[in-house]
């Protein structure tokens, strides 16, 4: 537990997924940002998702820190992003929660890849939270 073996009063959430509102305007985005907004007075939060361009930045969004890592593009949806795994593996060091919201292949294969949580290191603890819509099509009879 990083910040609380630092002796600091929040513990740090770091939130994983390829993207965050703004600007992407997406229900899963949107839910992210609603977590964040709702636990930075209690937790100091972090976002490390995409950035839908070739450049990496940070920035602060309405009091939450942002980490955008570049991609090379898009396949199916999922970003490619080699440099998404130095990224986490970076952010991991100081979090004290890993928070994974699916889907979200990149983020999968940067956590398999990323190296931080081997054999010889304690396990960062995490939550992994899978936000899917479950679409059943019924063909006639009751739906209730």
């Amino acid at each position: 537990m990083a910040q609380i073996e630092q002796g600091l009063s929040k513990p740090r959430v770091l939130h994983v997924y390829k993207d965050y509102f703004p600007p992407v305007l997406g229900g899963v985005e949107t839910t992210i940002r609603l977590m964040a907004l709702g636990m930075k007075q209690q937790f100091q939060i972090s976002v490390l998702v995409n950035s839908g361009s070739s450049k990496s930045f940070t920035e602060e969004v309405e009091g939450i820190r942002v980490r955008r890592v570049g991609e090379w593009g898009r396949l199916a949806s999922a970003p490619i992003s080699p440099q998404f795994i130095r990224a986490l593996r970076q952010e991991a060091k100081t979090a004290d929660l890993l928070h994974f919201h699916h889907p979200n292949p990149t983020g999968d294969a940067a956590l398999l890849l990323c190296g931080f949580a081997g054999p010889v290191q304690e396990p960062l603890p995490n939550a992994v939270e899978a936000h899917v819509q479950n679409i059943c099509p019924t063909l006639g009879g009751d739906q209730g």
